[in-house]
């Protein structure tokens, strides 16, 4: 399940909102509250998103006021997240042809 997270991290990573609601069976204005949320309040403005899912991704405890980012720490932030999520899809693919090679295997014999 792709998390509020991840359909951010692709849109401010340069991704058009539309294509990545659409995309993903949101819609684009839903998708722009969530961007413009993750603006003002991080990644804290998103975990409020999540009620009634237990997605162990997006429980992280709140900080009462954390120290605002600057803004280099923020690109910096917004570039370990994006590369994150392209290392993730990288290693579903990975297990997806090692399972897919083991049932090759088990096949033959």
């Amino acid at each position: 399940m792709i998390t509020y997270l991840q359909l951010v991290v692709k849109v401010i990573a340069g991704n058009s909102r539309t294509d990545v609601a659409l995309k993903d069976g949101f819609s684009p204005r839903m998708l722009y509250q969530w961007v413009q949320k993750y603006k003002i309040q991080g990644y804290n403005g998103l975990i409020e998103q999540q009620k009634g899912h237990s997605c162990k991704n997006l429980k992280m405890k709140k900080k009462e006021n954390p120290a605002p980012l600057t803004e280099s720490e923020r690109e910096e932030l917004i570039c370990l997240r994006a590369e994150n999520e392209y290392i993730k899809a990288e290693n579903e693919v990975i297990e997806k042809q090692q399972s897919l090679k083991n049932f090759a295997k088990k096949d033959i014999s």
